[in-house]
């Protein structure tokens, strides 16, 4: 009888100790897939946020004269890899050497949020154009060459 009552005694605390760890097991891995979710579902917005440094590639080799469906009127100009940072009402655009002309530019530069956050602005300090870059990552750079129309790069950022 001593043997069946321990036996039973025993079982009941394991299963107490099984449910109470396995919730626990649980609860931590759910804990970590969301924050795992949360981090692969930021768009690039939320990196910037953060301060997190974008980098941005261009689709096309040139700046086209416009790129509504696909690239009307390439130009010579060379389209370029840039890297950014914003926060709330700065943000720099770096470049390689070879297109610091582009960093200059935009040096400082302000930035404009959406109010649904789903884009960004920025605009050079000095001079015209602009790069908007959408929660996807996908960004349109305008860029107006000194007495010129303005001719377009899209792109993307991660």
């Amino acid at each position: 009888m001593l043997l069946n009552f321990s036996l039973t005694a025993a079982t009941r605390s394991d299963i107490f100790w099984t449910r109470i760890g396995g919730g626990l097991v649980v609860v931590l891995c759910g804990l970590l897939m969301s924050t795992d979710t949360q981090a692969q579902t930021d768009g690039v917005l939320a990196k910037l946020k953060r301060n997190e440094k974008l980098s941005c590639k261009p689709l096309e080799p040139n700046f086209c004269l416009n790129m509504h469906v696909s690239c009307a009127g390439k130009t010579n100009y060379q389209a370029f890899d840039f890297n950014l940072q914003a926060n709330e009402k700065n943000g720099d655009l770096t470049v390689a050497k070879e297109f610091d002309q582009y960093s200059d530019l935009y040096a400082s530069a302000n930035v404009q949020w959406s109010a649904d956050n789903a884009y960004i602005i920025l605009t050079p300090a000095k001079g015209k154009g602009y790069v908007k870059i959408f929660d996807n990552g996908k960004y349109i750079f305008r860029y107006y060459p000194v007495n010129q129309e303005g001719i377009m790069s899209l792109g993307k950022c991660e």
